[in-house]
């Protein structure tokens, strides 16, 4: 997309009518405020808190689903992974895709194959470039 504008035009063709519309406006105002470091590492609660909605909200994760997919591209979900030895290592949504199908992970530093890595990696997004260059030309 060509403009801050046709993504809110995306975002109300995609969810017209839903109540998830609204989250999904206010989350692209508020994330076009931020700069810099803000634009990364935003949890469901950080996004949660920038427009004021319940963390469980199946609206926000509607909102959030749909601002991730590809047509909108203006958030990158991204996974982190808690090491036996507590250090965080991001994942890619690719490698959370392989992990959840082959049903493990393997640690970097051990190479032990972890099964039960649900509870271990935690998703998170951060705004993505495109979208930082769109709302950054409309200010």
């Amino acid at each position: 997309m060509d403009s801050f504008e046709q993504k809110v035009d995306e975002i109300h063709r995609v969810l017209s009518g839903d109540p998830a519309e609204r989250l999904a406006l206010a989350l692209v105002k508020a994330l076009s405020a931020l700069t810099g470091d803000r634009t990364s590492f935003l949890s469901y609660r950080s996004l949660s808190n920038l427009i004021k909605s319940s963390t469980d909200s199946p609206e926000l994760l509607r909102s959030v689903a749909v601002l991730s997919s590809p047509r909108l591209n203006v958030l990158k979900p991204m996974f982190v992974y808690i090491a036996a030895d507590g250090e965080e290592i991001v994942l890619s949504a690719r490698d959370w895709t392989a992990a959840k199908r082959e049903g493990f992970l393997v640690d970097p530093h051990s190479g032990e194959k972890i099964t039960d890595f649900d509870k271990l990696v935690f998703p998170y997004f951060q705004s993505t470039t495109e979208f930082q260059k769109l709302a950054g030309s409309k200010k």
